[in-house]
């Protein structure tokens, strides 16, 4: 059997600083990946952190004490991502995500040696004869383009008091927002995928890969006009099932599922 060496490994809503975040386990996943068969590149296909102020003191000025004050797992991963930078074995890059940002700061204008690799609002490549994009999604999301405050407000309301209330393992936290927040996911399950496809034909991709509605989908595809284009999602890791995509050198995509009681 031929190997094919892995391109590209992606996961997306993350959401570090959450009690929520799995992020301990990619990190492990990830490190042992690294190791054994480095990727081209890591991508992060938004929301990275679960608010922008977790890092900065205001006007997009990082904050080193509130860098510490994170949980030391997910500060493990950030330090991860920033060795495999140094060594350049692998890029990494960080697409920005609704959550990565708010009125006053965006985590692309960032400046600090704790994030030393490229901060991008999309990502754009060519692969096996044919182009990819990843971007979050976000900005195809109705309610975040029209009513930025709703989704805001929630996440403060849900910071403030749900997760303060919460063990440090998220468990409450992932029950409620499961239970609040159905409705939307599933409304965004609908909408993303074909919006991905339709802003990837427009900007002459053939396979876009997103986040955004946390749940992951692997290659959906869509017949624009004269174009084909393929959709996908990472999925998130503050679910129970959390999820990463990897594509191999040959243009092969795989979607990496793990079950986290």
């Amino acid at each position: 059997m031929t190997h094919v060496t892995m391109d590209t490994a992606a996961a997306s809503d993350i959401h570090l600083g959450s009690k929520r975040s799995h992020v301990r386990v990619l990190h492990r996943i990830w490190e042992t990946l690294y190791r054994h068969s480095a990727p081209r590149q890591f991508v992060i296909v938004g929301d990275f952190v679960d608010h922008i102020s977790d890092l900065t003191d205001g006007d997009e000025l990082f904050s080193e004490q509130k860098f510490n004050a994170l949980p030391k797992s997910h500060r493990a991963f950030m330090e991860f991502l920033s060795a495999v930078h140094r060594e350049g074995i692998s890029k990494v890059v960080v697409i920005e995500g609704n959550h990565d940002r708010n009125k006053r700061e965006r985590l692309i204008r960032l400046r600090t040696p704790y994030l030393p690799y490229p901060l991008v609002e999309s990502l754009r490549w060519e692969l096996a004869g044919q182009t990819w994009l990843a971007i979050h999604g976000h900005t195809l999301d109705p309610e975040w383009l029209h009513h930025r405050w709703v989704p805001e407000l929630a996440t403060t309301v849900f910071r403030g008091a749900i997760e303060r209330l919460d063990t440090h393992d998220g468990r409450f936290s992932r029950w409620v927002e499961k239970r609040t927040t159905t409705g939307r996911r599933k409304f965004l399950c609908r909408l993303l995928p074909p919006a991905l496809a339709a802003y990837g034909a427009t900007a002459g991709a053939d396979h876009v890969i997103g986040g955004h509605s946390h749940e992951a989908v692997r290659g959906t595809r869509f017949k624009l006009g004269e174009r084909a284009v393929v959709s996908h999602n990472c999925g998130c890791w503050v679910n129970d099932e959390c999820s990463w995509l990897s594509v191999n050198a040959a243009g092969g995509v795989q979607l990496h599922t793990v079950e986290i009681g």
